[in-house]
């Protein structure tokens, strides 16, 4: 089979790396059904990510996302504390008692040990997922942790939930081409982020999260099912044409203010141009660049047809920042243009403006 494979191209490697009892890459992975149990769905996330871990090692080169020296390093550094924790529980409690000054928070122990801030890549899709998603969170994880940040790639939604497991104080959140129900609307944790001034990021599909229903194709007019979507970035998914070739407009002084004095001010680009359920400006956003209607099919949004803006949210003035840029998976592994990679980099550094870290 590998050989026949090989013939038409693909690539085909071997791995032999245990997940868990009897769910490896090479056997137990595929089943012809819904997994059910919370032992399989947990299993086959996590054979999700090793599959995306290993062919960002093996085909796009990037080694310092090997699992050894990440999720599987992460996964051992657990094990290791919940050990030493099972050793001898009432420890910290007696050295609390015994000396007040000792209780520290979470905050002033990373402070302490110099760990770097952490930002949220956040990956759910339950309906329709682009292939193009590991090589974006693989791209913006390389980008973040060139920031001088520790990305923590997950589609775990209750990390942004109240009673999730997370005890992590994100510096900021990027949403990557996300769809269908993300979390629990009655536990979200996404307005608190925002309510303490931090940044939130929304790549491409990100507004098409929590609709009425689901469209591979996309051609069909949706409606959100609650305005969470709208309230953070302004807009929320309607529909898009098929992917196609249209001219992106650059606004000058907007490009000025993100450092990106070098893009074009109008250059061709492929992509899917989503259609809104409102134009953003109405909601008062800043417009980094739009796409010209008249060079492409499809458009509904009119003269002014936003794809990548920013705005400021809460008394705090979080920043939030979206690209409806970037469906396909060679604007992140370099074979593509680097506009898309250009805008996000901006995207990034504006919404961490207030957190780079100081070392």
């Amino acid at each position: 089979m590998a050989v026949v494979l090989q013939n038409f191209g693909f690539l085909s490697f071997g791995v032999t790396d245990y997940v868990s009892k009897i769910h490896t890459l090479h056997y137990g992975a595929v089943v012809a059904k819904q997994p059910r149990l919370d032992t399989d769905k947990k299993a086959c996330h996590r054979l999700g990510l090793r599959l995306a871990e290993w062919i960002s090692v093996f085909v796009d080169n990037k080694k310092h996302l090997h699992p050894l020296l990440t999720t599987k390093k992460k996964d051992q550094m657990e094990k290791k504390e919940a050990k030493e924790k099972a050793k001898d529980p009432a420890t910290e409690a007696e050295a609390t008692e015994s000396d007040p000054s000792s209780k520290t928070s979470k905050k002033e122990e990373v402070v302490e040990r110099g760990e770097k801030k952490k930002v949220l890549v956040f990956t759910k899709a339950t309906d329709y997922v682009h292939t193009s998603l590991p090589a974006a969170a693989s791209w913006l994880a390389r980008e973040l942790e060139a920031l001088g940040y520790e990305a923590v790639v997950t589609d775990d939604g209750r990390l942004l939930e109240s009673d999730g497991p997370s005890q992590i104080d994100f510096a900021a959140i990027v949403m990557v081409n996300n769809s269908g129900e993300l979390f629990d609307l009655k536990k979200e944790t996404l307005s608190k982020h925002i309510e303490q001034g931090r940044g939130v990021m929304g790549v491409h599909a990100t507004l098409a999260s929590f609709l009425d229903g689901e469209d591979a194709v996309g051609a069909t007019k949706l409606k959100a099912t609650t305005s969470i979507i709208q309230e953070t970035f302004g807009a929320h998914f309607l529909n898009h044409p098929p992917p196609q070739e249209a001219t992106v407009v650059v606004d000058e002084e907007q490009a000025k203010a993100l450092g990106l004095e070098k893009l074009p001010l109008r250059f061709q680009h492929v992509d899917e141009f989503f259609n809104y359920n409102r134009n953003p400006i109405d909601a008062g956003v800043s417009v980094v660049a739009s796409v010209d209607e008249s060079t492409y099919k499809g458009g509904l949004m009119g003269k002014s047809h936003p794809v990548v803006w920013h705005h400021t949210l809460g008394p705090r003035k979080a920043k939030v920042f979206y690209c409806a840029l970037g469906h396909f998976s060679h604007f992140y592994n370099g074979l593509g243009s680097p506009h898309v990679g250009t805008l996000l980099k901006a995207g990034l550094r504006h919404i961490l403006s207030n957190n780079y870290p100081s070392a």
